[in-house]
């Protein structure tokens, strides 16, 4: 075996067991990798160190901030992977890679490409319904119904339609009404409804 890859599976076998420790009994996964041509093939090991995706299985592989899912890239979209290498589902890409995980959740797309929200562990918390939301912050995400996807260069936007906040059960705390919306900030943010900039205000919904 690689000397390189021997002392990577070293280290992360090392590392799985210590947040498997943290995290109870779920199953991890880590990445591993080898050198092949000046070139890097990747991978994922689970706690116990069995190889659950041989390396270059597929075209690239992300690191994560945590290990109870794998994210890997598959004919132009990104997959969550369970600790069995079983493909959950399709991850929303942001800036060029999977969804970041915001107040425990993150974005998920279904085959009619409509999002939704999973956790961690790869449960679907949110049924995906939305054709476009924003990540949680505050409690609330911000989404919009009727807009269209416009692409410029990498990036993307929406335009037009109407926005509206889901807490962080999947209710609708504010119906698509108004033209623009933003982040909250504590307990309120700006909007504009026909045509006018003002305030709304929340109760902490992630007490509810």
């Amino acid at each position: 075996m690689n000397v390189i890859l021997r002392l990577f599976l070293i280290v992360a076998l090392m590392q799985s067991g210590s947040l498997l420790a943290q995290q109870g009994n779920n199953e991890t996964l880590s990445l591993i990798y080898q050198e092949v041509d000046n070139d890097y093939k990747y991978g994922y090991i689970n706690s116990r160190g069995e190889v659950i995706v041989p390396l270059d299985k597929y075209s690239w592989i992300y690191h994560t901030e945590f290990k109870t899912l794998g994210f890997v890239a598959k004919d132009g979209n990104i997959w969550a992977i369970d600790p069995s290498g079983k493909e959950r589902f399709r991850v929303f890409c942001f800036d060029n890679g999977p969804d970041y995980l915001s107040e425990g959740l993150f974005r998920m797309v279904d085959e009619q490409s409509k999002i939704g929200f999973a956790d961690s562990l790869g449960h679907i918390v949110i049924t995906p319904r939305f054709e476009f939301v924003s990540p949680f912050k505050n409690g609330l995400a911000a989404f919009n119904a009727g807009g269209k996807k416009v692409q410029d260069g990498e990036h993307s936007f929406i335009e037009g339609g109407k926005w509206g906040y889901v807490n962080l059960k999947g209710d609708t705390i504010y119906p698509a009404i108004f033209d623009s919306a933003s982040y909250y900030i504590g307990n309120k943010t700006t909007v504009k409804y026909k045509g006018k900039v003002t305030t709304i205000g929340q109760i902490d919904h992630r007490q509810e």
